[in-house]
């Protein structure tokens, strides 16, 4: 009979997590055929197959902790069974006595606290006369809850809806200029139209309308607004809260397309009654914006000395009409409906284009210091009228642009005109001349400031008073790119031309002293000579040279600077070796 085989004394790790040494022990009680220079993960493969394969090891009880392994548990929280087990011992301790409120309510029998209370507080003098009627502590509090409460909806409460009536009135409509609030309002009259009359809790009467259906009625009575398109804005609900609401495109608006219209909180319109049977509208018209129409386009009396005058950017009263209103080829009544206006000379033929006339500056608003002054219409004036403001036609920026570069031309009259482009710098000279127009430019620029690279127009000006302009704005003036500015800029620093004495006292000397050495000397040229120069090479600027000398590896010698050609070294054989 065989002998029972050897226990195995294992540890409590996982297969794969054992020793080197346990997995070679393990594989010799199977036993299995593994090279002696097996690594671990082969042990522990080799072991995982003769578990699976062999059903014989099952059975035996030296491997039965590999077939059951289970982890150690992990030290985990309360369970339900640990905290039903605390509550039903502290159930067995004495409770204390009740104390305090606790202890009234107990004395009252009241189990639970009173339901919230759901109705509206009353007065502190009702309270005080039923708190009266009560002799003991438990009949107050048998009043003050309530009974059955009711049920709220808490999600959506219901709005409580005034009766409304229906009347007709006479409502005036009044466009305010969005850009000017100072000029005189386009009243318009829109009569019999429907309005609707609540009565608030106090008894204090609104009238409201529906802006989607008031301001058709209003453009379809003044045809001009309806012509000259542009956009409408509505005051803010509270009047303590500034800004206007947008409305939409005039065109979007009489068409029923209007998006920001559709809210009834922004269609809805709380009139002010004037009199009996006459209410009013205060609505805001910005005429900056463009129709979308390409028909619509914009008519001009013509000044006498010629040129269109145009102040539509400053609030002018100009009409856009119809480009067929006044058709010379039309004839007869115009689409209107009515007759050919008297006036139309001064209309511009054919629609020709309008030239801008920027208004004097004697004309803006300006701080006076009197009780007149209203700080937000100056601040919309002056912003209006600047062209460098985010909001700024391109009209105005364009006029700003002219006259800038016109004051720049005068100074330096080597730029370029406005629009054109630099000559290409080929050679050296184009690129010191450039660099000096540049430089006299912005030193032409330095009394109106500087400061980080914004300039100040002064406010004695005659045109642009106080208008402030950047660095970047200068060069769109010049027509000249930043990048290729400063490259160029960077050959002729001062830290650049610290090691070319020449080619520093050609610049400062404007050209006048070493003329022929840098003046035509191609800009390639120029750039490696003050390269070379910068890194302490050869005055004569060849590079290629340079460079041939310093890769010499051998430690020169006298004969080095003599100009006599150096002679390749002949081998001497022996035999000439003993000749010789």
């Amino acid at each position: 009979m065989d002998a029972p085989p050897a226990s195995l004394n294992l540890s409590t790790r996982p297969l794969a997590q054992k020793l080197v040494g346990e997995l070679r022990t393990i594989v010799n009680a199977i036993p299995l055929e593994v090279p002696t220079n097996a690594k671990k993960n082969d042990l522990v493969k080799a072991i995982k197959k003769a578990l699976q394969e062999n059903e014989t090891l099952s059975n035996d009880p030296r491997f039965t902790s590999l077939y059951s392994h289970r982890s150690t548990p992990k030290t985990s929280g309360k369970t339900s069974a640990d905290k039903a087990a605390e509550e039903e011992a502290e159930s067995v301790k004495p409770q204390p006595a009740p104390t305090g409120a606790n202890r009234t309510l107990l004395a009252q029998k009241i189990k639970t606290d009173p339901p919230g209370q759901l109705k509206k507080l009353e007065s502190a003098s009702e309270v005080a006369e039923d708190t009266e009627d009560s002799d003991d502590e438990g009949s107050r509090v048998a009043d003050t809850r309530p009974s059955t409460p009711e049920p709220v909806n808490r999600i959506n409460p219901p709005v409580q809806t005034n009766p409304t009536q229906e009347m007709s009135a006479m409502i005036q409509v009044n466009f305010f200029n969005e850009n000017n609030y100072l000029d005189a309002p386009r009243p318009v009259i829109v009569g019999e139209f429907p309005v609707a009359m609540t009565v608030d809790g106090h008894g204090l009467r609104e009238y409201s309308t529906r802006l989607s259906d008031l301001i058709p009625a209003a453009v379809d009575n003044d045809s001009p607004i309806k012509a000259r398109g542009g956009r409408l804005y509505r005051p803010n609900f509270r009047p303590d809260q500034g800004g206007h609401i947008q409305l939409g495109t005039v065109e979007a608006v009489v068409n029923g397309t209007s998006k920001p219209l559709q809210p009834r909180l922004v269609d809805e319109y709380v009139l002010h009654h004037a009199h009996d049977g006459f209410f009013v509208c205060d609505l805001f018209w910005d005429n900056h914006s463009p129709s979308n129409d390409p028909n619509v386009l914009m008519t001009h009396p013509a000044n006498a000395n010629g040129p269109v005058v145009c102040n539509h950017c400053y609030g002018c009263t100009d009409l856009y009409l119809l480009k067929d209103d006044f058709d010379p080829n039309a004839g007869g009544p115009d689409r209107r409906g009515g007759e050919m206006p008297k006036d139309v000379d001064k209309f511009v033929p054919e629609f020709a284009k309008t030239e801008f006339i920027k208004p004097e500056a004697s004309a803006l608003l300006t701080f006076t210091g009197k009780l007149e002054d209203i700080p937000l219409a100056i601040a919309r004036d002056r912003a209006s009228n600047d062209p460098m403001h985010s909001t700024a036609p391109s009209e105005l920026r364009e006029l700003f642009k002219q006259s800038l570069h016109a004051q720049l031309k005068v100074a330096v009259p080597g730029i370029p005109n406005l629009g054109a482009e630099w000559v290409r710098c080929k050679y050296a000279g184009q690129m010191r001349q450039r660099n000096a127009m540049q430089r006299a430019v912005f030193k032409h620029l330095e009394p109106l400031g500087g400061a980080l690279g914004a300039y100040t127009m002064p406010r004695t000006d005659a045109d642009w008073p106080g208008v402030r302009f950047k660095k970047e704005f200068v060069y769109e003036v010049l027509n000249i790119k930043s990048s290729s500015t400063t490259e160029i800029d960077s050959w002729f620093a001062p830290k650049m031309l610290e090691g070319a004495p020449k080619a520093r006292e050609w610049v400062e000397s404007d050209g006048q002293t070493n003329n022929s050495k840098f003046e035509m000397m191609k800009t390639s040229e120029f750039k490696e000579y003050l390269t070379n120069h910068l890194k302490g090479g050869s005055s004569k600027g060849e590079g290629s040279k340079t460079r041939t000398s310093r890769s010499r590896k051998h430690k020169k010698s006298d004969s080095d600077d003599e100009e006599v050609p150096r002679r390749r070294r002949r081998r001497i054989t022996s035999e000439e070796l003993d000749e010789s």
